[in-house]
């Protein structure tokens, strides 16, 4: 058995005990681990009979396709995951068809999949977002719609939105160093900074290049500060902002202490716990599914603010309440990246 292969299986063997001590659904392991049902059922029954996850040896006749060409179609996928079926087949130059090669592939467990954003957590950040998580845990759902969600964003018409496929082993995305590799290009790209609240209230900015500080307190004057006016009187708002060095910048910080804005103390690599990440992706998934007349950079950043302005209430009121499910999430994975 390939050994990343061996590592998932492992982590999904944890749950056995609990599966038959406790009693917990397949399901319910499987929205934790994020590998499918079956895959789960299939590890639990072959530890069950044999005691072990390991592959037994295949009995019966040697297939048609050569274990000399299984391996060379293997070797270039772990080569190259990028690669597509037609890709391999010129590459090595052999007669095998394409549905053969899938099928070779499959067997062997490696599955096109598109490539998730995972990002390496050093071992210290990892330990400040499991301690912030178990103070976090004690704030109630009120709290968390106190806060105003913010991130910048930089959308790459024909670039990094456009998803990319990999093949890799069904389960292998479960090990924490898999990431997207892909290369910035694209025919035009905008900034965008933008925030929401738990009602609805929102607001977005577009800029161009990299924020400094000054760009980024000019921003908060135009639009932050008018958020939070709207809510005077009514309650105090919480601001999110993540520790990009614009944002940390002293003079940024001078500027949100003289306005007596509250911030929200966040930890480090941690683009997985904001909801906003959540909208630039919904945004993106928009644009790359439908076939908007975007000819120019001005017809990008009207698509965006669009669509930005068209996500319902609902769904930023569900973004906002996700926040008690992320920190147990979290806790659980010990400061890991988390999915959502």
């Amino acid at each position: 058995m390939n050994e990343l292969r061996y590592k998932a299986s492992l982590k999904i063997l944890t749950y056995y005990e609990l599966y038959m001590r406790e009693h917990i659904s397949i399901n319910s392991i499987s929205k934790e681990v994020g590998a499918s049902w079956r895959k789960i059922s299939e590890i639990f029954d072959k530890y069950q009979e044999s005691g072990d996850i390991v592959d037994r040896p295949r009995t019966g006749r040697e297939p048609e396709t050569s274990i000399r060409t299984k391996r060379l179609i293997i070797n270039e996928v772990k080569k190259n995951p990028k690669t597509t079926l037609n890709k391999i087949k010129s590459d090595l130059n052999i007669e095998t068809s394409k549905s053969t090669i899938q099928r070779v592939l499959s067997e062997e467990g490696l599955q096109s999949q598109y490539m998730k954003k995972k990002f390496y957590i050093p071992e210290n950040a990892q330990k400040i977002r499991l301690n912030t998580a178990k103070i976090w845990e004690k704030y109630n759902s009120s709290f968390w719609n106190r806060v105003i969600w913010s991130d910048e964003c930089n959308v790459v018409l024909g670039g990094p939105n456009d998803k990319i496929k990999v093949w890799r082993y069904s389960i292998e995305s479960l090990i924490p160093d898999q990431k997207d590799t892909s290369e910035k290009f694209g025919r035009f790209s905008v900034g965008v900074w933008a925030c929401f609240q738990s009602n609805g209230d929102r607001e977005i900015f577009f800029y161009n290049g990299r924020l400094n500080a000054n760009d980024y307190i000019n921003i908060l004057e135009n639009k932050l500060i008018p958020m939070i006016k709207r809510k005077r009187g009514k309650y105090r708002p919480v601001f999110q902002q993540d520790n990009a060095p614009c944002h940390k910048a002293k003079i940024t910080l001078e500027f949100l202490k003289k306005n007596s804005i509250e911030v929200l103390d966040w930890p480090p690599y941690s683009p997985d716990i904001n909801p906003i990440e959540n909208v630039w992706s919904l945004i993106k998934k928009d644009i790359n599914q439908n076939n908007y007349q975007i000819l120019s950079k001005n017809d990008l950043i009207n698509v965006i603010r669009k669509l930005f302005y068209a996500i319902k209430e609902d769904i930023l009121l569900n973004l906002s309440q996700s926040l008690p499910n992320r920190i147990m999430k979290l806790i659980k994975s010990k400061g890991l990246w988390i999915n959502n």
